[in-house]
């Protein structure tokens, strides 16, 4: 056998594996969901770290997209970043 086609079969092999342990596990979870969101309730110190948490994230992600965008405008050899 080819090795790229056996890489290939060993990489499908292994993720249908790793689904087919995943899905019951999912079902369970998501069975059991109600119940545990009436039961966990996150702390107003907790929702607000979250809520920071997300926007500090938002923010990286923008930085990048502007710094990938810039990138890509700019001429051959540049990396645009000076340009923001």
């Amino acid at each position: 056998m080819k090795p790229a086609l056996l890489f290939c079969f060993w990489v499908v092999s292994t993720t249908n594996l790793s689904i087919s342990r995943a899905i019951p596990a999912t079902l369970e979870v998501e069975a059991g969901t109600s119940q545990a969101a009436v039961e966990t309730t996150l702390s107003p110190e907790d929702q607000a770290y979250g809520e920071e948490r997300n926007k500090y994230f938002a923010e990286l992600a923008r930085q990048d997209a502007e710094i990938e965008a810039a990138r890509r405008g700019g001429r051959r050899g540049e990396t645009g970043v000076g340009r923001l």
